[in-house]
């Protein structure tokens, strides 16, 4: 949704959303954006809840990266 509200505007968008067929998977092909990052945060029984990974899935949706935004 173009003009959404941004919930974390300091955080950069991926350079394409992921689209089946037409774009490189994120995580398992070589040119994907997210090729060799860690996808999902460590987390241990002490860390306090933290809402970002939310917001930043909202941001995702709401601007189209809806694949990033499952995975986040």
């Amino acid at each position: 949704m173009i003009g959404a509200t941004r919930y974390l505007p300091a955080r950069t968008f991926p350079p394409y959303t992921y689209i089946p067929g037409r774009t490189p998977h994120p995580i398992s092909d070589p040119a994907g954006h997210s090729f060799g990052k860690s996808t999902r945060p460590s987390a241990s029984a002490s860390d306090a809840p933290d809402d970002t990974a939310l917001l930043w899935g909202i941001d995702l949706f709401n601007h189209g990266y809806y694949w990033e935004a499952h995975e986040a």
